[in-house]
């Protein structure tokens, strides 16, 4: 019996389709993780674009740098003490402060004490970063009273 190029490729015709099928099912698979991977990257950069925009607009308000502020801060942990490094209208920088977390709740009441005016503020922390065997933390202030803004207006006229 003779063998012809025919016979050849009816036998390669099953063989083909067993390597084939998978081979299109791995590149479909590649092609869908690298899609995936794309939209992942796309959804990262949305995200940090909306958070960069957010923080740029509290960061309009411009920081006052200061280091000569008592804070004095009541939680559920109880009573810490720490200096300002810097204020706003909308937050605080608070240094010195314990290392050990101390407070359950990320929301807190705050007394600033200028050596003439003491100020009761509601703040949230926002970050933490410790340095030397102290922390550093800001925080936004969600409630202040009035003359925390005029005191805020006088510091900036002096900076």
């Amino acid at each position: 019996m003779e063998n012809n190029g025919f016979t050849t490729y009816i036998l390669l015709i099953p063989i083909m389709a067993l390597v084939g099928i998978p081979l299109i099912a791995l590149i479909v698979i590649s092609i869908a993780r690298i899609l995936q991977r794309i939209y992942s990257m796309i959804n990262t950069v949305q995200e940090h674009t909306e958070e960069t925009e957010a923080e740029s607009e509290q960061r309009r308000d411009k920081r006052i740098d200061t280091d000569m502020l008592l804070v004095s801060i009541v939680g559920d942990g109880g009573k810490i003490t720490g200096t300002t490094c810097n204020i706003s209208n909308s937050g605080i920088c608070i240094k010195d402060l314990p290392t050990e977390k101390l407070f359950n709740s990320d929301q807190f009441t705050a007394t600033v004490n200028t050596g003439y005016q003491t100020f009761t503020i509601d703040l949230v922390r926002k970050w933490d970063q410790i340095h030397d065997n102290a922390k550093t933390m800001g925080a936004a202030i969600t409630n202040a009273p009035d003359n925390w803004i005029a005191f805020v207006a006088t510091e900036r006229q002096f900076s």
